[in-house]
């Protein structure tokens, strides 16, 4: 799963709480978020130490239009998702704030 925040978007900030709890839960069935951040290395840093998230985070510096356009999401609205399969080809995509329960269903659905 790939995840495209911002530490200063209010929809990523209520995301990512979900997003902790199913890499905790579907961790060891080979489920794993990689989060690709919008702001500068500080913020990302210390959003991630106050949230303890879980997963992997990188930068997306000045490559994120290429990115987000890679995986269909064109207009770069945040947050963004894209779950990918073993094959990395991507099997869902979502604009826009995700919850608990949509998640759990498009990982049970896929896995």
């Amino acid at each position: 799963m790939v995840n495209f925040w911002a530490p200063w978007c209010a929809p990523c900030r209520r995301e990512i709480p979900a997003l902790i709890q199913v890499q905790e839960e579907y961790r060891s069935r080979g489920v794993a978020i990689l989060g690709i951040a919008f702001d500068n290395e500080p913020q990302v840093r210390r959003f991630a130490d106050e949230y303890n998230i879980n997963y992997p985070l990188f930068l997306s510096s000045n490559r994120a239009a290429m990115y987000n356009a890679a995986l269909g999401n064109p207009s770069g609205s945040l947050p963004f998702t894209a779950l990918l399969d073993r094959e990395l080809r991507i099997i869902y995509r979502h604009n826009g704030e995700l919850t608990l329960d949509e998640l759990r269903a498009q990982l049970e659905q896929h896995l």
